[in-house]
């Protein structure tokens, strides 16, 4: 093999590195919100709320027509805010930086501050990055931070009060299966089954980033290694469908994933997007979003998700 066949199969190896089958139109909602959009909530295809920050300085909006257009509900959280929940009554819970909870009652447009100075130990004042709620009393937020300690702060009196435990893993994600409540992050899955408080199950060692449910039976996580991972209702392991990086090629870090019906996406940095329309039998990769980090997704029907990212941005995927 001479010197030029080397060098063409070397540019063709990373060509296909670089351009996955996967490429999704899109529309870019710039919005006058400067800050990260970190996290999505949906009450439903058309009303949806968002939260972010940068630098100290929180921020929550809402859309009322399915991400196209979005106002400002409130920013004078003196906090980044990394996950949120809206009941259909308007009451709801932003979590944010430091394990801060702030609550509001009247559909996010003003809110108050919880913090249990003396139930967090220091070492777990960290960014709550995703939020649960079994019903209007029970819930739970998830958080860590810095490949470091991560925090589950539960209550069971709608907010009145709240519990700590805490782990030596940074903890990203939380979900509802079918046996109870999943939870995962930096080399950890957490499993509560018929009670509040969290055990760590034998997983695959991973940085897992985001968790969905796809049925009661089926959860899906993606991880920063770019790893997609199929488990059942105990959090135990059945698949790995997306290959994860090695040392050679690093250039796949999932951050959020989201399942409706059929469908299953998984975003990431780099515009990255992975995307299954049969419950997960298989995926398509590639880079949809141009090069653009997206921090939280959200399927609203069958044909369009949401995504949302950094400077204020939201990205309306057609998925079909």
């Amino acid at each position: 093999m001479n010197r030029f066949t080397v060098l063409f199969f070397i540019a063709l190896l990373c060509f296909s590195c670089k351009k996955e089958k996967l490429d999704l139109p899109y529309e870019v909602i710039k919005t006058d919100a400067s800050v990260d959009i970190n996290n999505l909530y949906c009450i439903s295809s058309d009303t949806i709320y968002a939260c972010g920050g940068k630098q100290g300085k929180g921020i929550v909006l809402k859309s009322a027509d399915g991400g196209r257009t979005w106002n400002t509900l409130s920013n004078s959280f003196n906090y980044d805010l990394y996950s949120i929940i809206i009941f259909p009554d308007g009451s709801g819970f932003a979590g944010a930086d430091s394990s801060y909870v702030y609550s509001t009652t009247d559909g996010g447009l003003t809110w108050s501050l919880y913090f249990d100075w003396t139930g967090i130990p220091f070492q777990y004042h960290c960014p709550l990055r995703n939020v649960y709620f079994a019903n209007a009393d029970t819930g739970f937020f998830a958080g860590g931070h810095f490949f470091d300690r991560g925090i589950i702060y539960c209550t069971t009196d709608g907010g009145v009060h709240w519990n700590t435990q805490g782990f030596e893993h940074e903890l990203r994600a939380i979900c509802k299966t079918g046996e109870g409540i999943v939870s995962a992050g930096y080399g950890a899955l957490l499993t509560a089954f018929s009670s509040t408080t969290f055990s760590i199950v034998d997983g695959e060692n991973a940085f897992y980033t985001g968790l969905t449910s796809v049925n009661s039976d089926k959860v899906f996580a993606c991880s920063y290694n770019g790893g997609i991972y199929e488990m059942d209702g105990r959090a135990t392991l059945i698949q790995i469908h997306h290959k994860p990086n090695n040392v050679i090629s690093s250039r796949e870090h999932f951050l959020c994933i989201d399942a409706q019906n059929e469908n299953i996406i998984a975003c990431g940095l780099s515009g990255i997007v992975s995307l299954s329309t049969n419950a997960g039998e298989s995926f398509d990769t590639g880079y949809s979003l141009n090069q653009n980090r997206i921090n939280a997704v959200k399927l609203l029907n069958d044909s369009i998700a949401l995504a949302a990212g950094d400077a204020g941005r939201f990205f309306r995927i057609r998925i079909k």
